[in-house]
Formats: C-alpha cells, structure tokens, sequence
C-alpha cells in the first residue's frame, strides 16, 4: 500500500498545557508515515526546551519534525499559512494545541478516505468543549453548513472563499 506523508501541523500560541497530550496523541498514531510541524505565533514564553523534550518521545512514524516561531504575532490565519510553506506532506491536517485526536487511527482513517475517494478536501464534524473539556458546548459544521457542503464543487468553492465555515 502506498503511504503518502502526511503533515499534521500543530499551531501554538502562549498556552502550553495541553501541547504534550496532543503530541502524545500524534505519536500513538498507526499511519507508519507523518511530517509533524509545530508552528508558534510568537508565544511570550515559548518553551523550546520543554517542546524538545515532549518529542524525545516521538516514534517511529513520525519522519520529519520543523518546529518554527514566528518573529511576530502573524494571527491563525498567516500562522497557518507559513506552517504550510515549509510542509512537504501529499495531505495535510491542522489543528490547534488544544485540539484532540480520538483515537490512535484518525490519520490511517483520513489517508484511506482520501485515497479511495480522490478527495481535494475532507472535514468532518468538531465538539466544541468548555474550557475545562468536560461539558459539551456545540458541533461544528452546523446542519445548514452540511447541506452547503454537499453541493456542486464550483458553488462549494464560492460559498468557502465567501463564508470560511470549514474549520
């Protein structure tokens, strides 16, 4: 079976709790085949040698490691997009540091689909949990967002570059 590399780029900004357990989550990952970027938006504090010691437990799968901090605030949107200069994986997944993966074969799941599929983009649905991670908030997309989804590629891509609702 072709394994593509796969980017899973992990944004940050200041907040840095949660980081190791999604990095955890990263490295329990089945797919044999992962780039992992970790991209900063000018942390007050950025904790390199703590980040450095979270990835002494990196495996196998993980090939590839960039870690980049922006020289200033750039926002989500920019700090995305200078992650995604320097990833070199066939698909890519961004998340944030306080996103989840639920189980140890979302990429191995996302990597199928999108080769049996010939997808240009998958999403799937979000939990949003309050700050504590324990009370249900809402999902995203919402319904009528879905309905949008499922429409003809062109009018899917004027409603995307008009209404960012994919996150």
């Amino acid at each position: 079976m072709k394994t593509p590399l796969f980017s899973i780029i992990i944004l940050t900004y200041n907040k840095f709790e949660y980081l190791n357990d999604i990095l955890k989550k990263v490295f329990s990952q089945t797919y044999s085949n992962i780039e992992l970027i970790l991209s900063d938006d000018f942390s007050e504090e950025f904790p390199m040698s703590g980040i450095q010691k979270m990835l002494e437990g990196k495996t196998e799968n993980i090939k590839n490691v960039i870690i980049r901090k922006n020289n200033k605030n750039l926002g989500t949107v920019k700090n995305f997009n200078e992650a995604l200069r320097v990833a070199s994986g066939e698909y890519i997944y961004g998340m944030s540091q306080d996103d989840e993966l639920n189980d140890e074969n979302v990429i191995l799941d996302l990597v199928n689909f999108f080769m049996a599929n010939n997808c240009l983009i998958v999403t799937g649905y979000r939990d949003v949990f309050d700050e504590d991670l324990k009370k249900f908030k809402y999902r995203l997309p919402k319904e009528e967002h879905v309905k949008q989804i499922n429409t003809e590629s062109t009018t899917l891509y004027k409603l995307l570059c008009k209404d960012n609702f994919i996150s």
